[in-house]
């Protein structure tokens, strides 16, 4: 869960690029098994909720904000799907390009990231991938 509370107007960014790492990780995860014959498949949905702080896992499992996002998730290969009111917020405009897709209605697919965030994250994979060698 990323809020408002600890990023400000950043927490959509944050969780945006959340996902991105969560995909870079994965196509990284993917290229080092391609040999073994073992296929990976991540499934991202991101939505937006009011009053999920704070609760328990299950609880937030529960909400219909959480079954919202898994609902998009099944429709996710390997790439993060969000709803449109995230695509509508003005500030993720200038930070994300991201689509409407046809399936499932309301659906929109984060195509890239605006700079500086790629780089941003390309450096935290190399930092990760250099604490993954230590």
């Amino acid at each position: 869960i990323s809020h408002s509370h600890e990023s400000g107007d950043d927490y959509l960014t944050n969780a945006i690029c959340c996902g991105e790492l969560l995909r870079a990780l994965s196509h990284a995860l993917q290229i080092e098994v391609a040999d073994s014959g073992i296929t990976l498949q991540l499934q991202l949905g991101l939505t937006l909720g009011e009053g999920l702080s704070g609760l328990s896992q299950i609880d937030l499992l529960l909400t219909e904000t959480a079954q919202d996002a898994l609902a998009l998730s099944q429709h996710s290969r390997n790439l993060l799907l969000v709803e449109r009111r995230i695509n509508d917020d003005p500030l993720i405009r200038q930070r994300a390009r991201i689509r409407p897709i046809a399936s499932p209605e309301g659906a929109c697919c984060v195509e890239r990231l605006m700079e500086p965030y790629p780089s941003m994250l390309e450096r935290q994979l190399a930092r990760m991938h250099e604490s993954n060698k230590a």
